[in-house]
């Protein structure tokens, strides 16, 4: 069924989420499914009246998101939701809101990513039957003795992320102690049927990757060390923490994933064994770009997520995640 709302009223929809559970959106925001990176979106029955002309409205929507953690208040705290809890008592706040008191001894962490590091905080009843999982940043902001800021945006890009040096201006006001950086994953994503041979029943599963992704390879491990060095020419004696995601687990029709192995004519009982080998590469030029620096740390994530620890394709839940905070909290500490 249509739907028909004025500019200015889903503006200030988008623009008064904080206190709310953002029910007030149930009616006119979605999950895209056409995007090859997590992405919400107006629904396409959903017209807007006084959009202003060249105006993105999705993108509006997703920035306005970023900063908002979703929390279930009980007391004085702030506790991450669970999947048993009412999405009628779980509020919207500023990331900035949850910040306590900290000791003086807080390790103050700064958090640059993409939807490994925050995923969107819509309760799931009003986008999927599910939360979102609690990204690594998400996560990392509820663990105590820490002081995170956290900047990621789901479905950056490495290429975005160096191209918009948000970390360099954070960097200046926070003065973190430890960086960590999750990216590289969407650039592949985004160029997947780009970068992998169709399939032939000969072809070994360690030889899907083109030239083209071999090539793409080299740049996120180039991009990496580049950005390193601008963290560390802000900041020398920050200490840096990278890693290359874990193994991800596609199914014939999944959406970020598996659809693009698909049409490649990549059977689904195939498409893990040929995936890992690109992802242990990934790790490879991502820990190439580490080991140029003593300040830099390698965090190996592969096989902490095991089956049924995954949201969907691409994404951990919530206790997969959970399972990669603690090995980045045990490298901080």
């Amino acid at each position: 069924m249509n739907t028909t709302v004025t500019f200015t009223e889903l503006e200030h929809l988008i623009n008064n989420l904080a206190g709310t559970n953002g029910s007030a959106l149930r009616d006119y925001v979605e999950l895209d499914p056409t995007s090859p990176v997590i992405k919400l979106r107006i629904k396409p029955e959903v017209a807007v009246e006084g959009l202003p002309p060249g105006y993105d409205v999705d993108q509006r929507l997703n920035e306005a998101l970023q900063d908002l953690l979703l929390v279930n208040p009980q007391g004085d705290t702030a506790q991450i939701p669970e999947e048993g809890d009412d999405p009628a008592n779980l509020v919207l706040l500023p990331g900035d809101a949850l910040d306590t008191p900290k000791s003086l001894d807080a390790i103050r962490v700064l958090v640059e990513g993409d939807s490994w590091c925050r995923l969107p905080e819509i309760p799931g009843i009003f986008l999927l039957p599910r939360l979102f999982p609690k990204a690594i940043g998400t996560q990392l902001q509820h663990r105590p003795g820490l002081e995170v800021k956290n900047i990621a945006h789901w479905g950056d890009t490495l290429g975005q992320i160096y191209q918009r040096k948000e970390y360099l201006t954070v960097i200046d006001s926070f003065q973190p102690q430890y960086f960590l950086l999750s990216a590289g994953g969407n650039d592949l994503q985004v160029n997947l049927r780009n970068i992998v041979h169709p399939y032939h029943p000969s072809r070994a599963v360690n030889d899907y990757l083109n030239p083209a992704g071999h090539n793409l390879l080299v740049w996120i491990r180039d991009t990496y060390a580049a950005l390193i060095r601008e963290v560390l020419a802000r900041k020398p004696d920050v200490k840096i923490l990278v890693y290359g995601y874990d193994y991800p687990k596609p199914t014939e029709e999944s959406q970020y994933i598996g659809q693009h192995l698909t049409a490649k004519h990549i059977p689904e009982e195939r498409m893990r064994g040929i995936l890992s080998p690109m992802m242990d590469l990934l790790n490879q030029r991502i820990q190439e770009a580490a080991a140029q620096f003593p300040q830099v740390t390698f965090i190996n994530c592969r096989g902490l997520t095991q089956d049924g620890y995954w949201f969907d394709d691409m994404h951990p839940n919530t206790a997969g995640y959970t399972r990669i905070v603690d090995a980045f909290v045990a490298g901080i500490r």
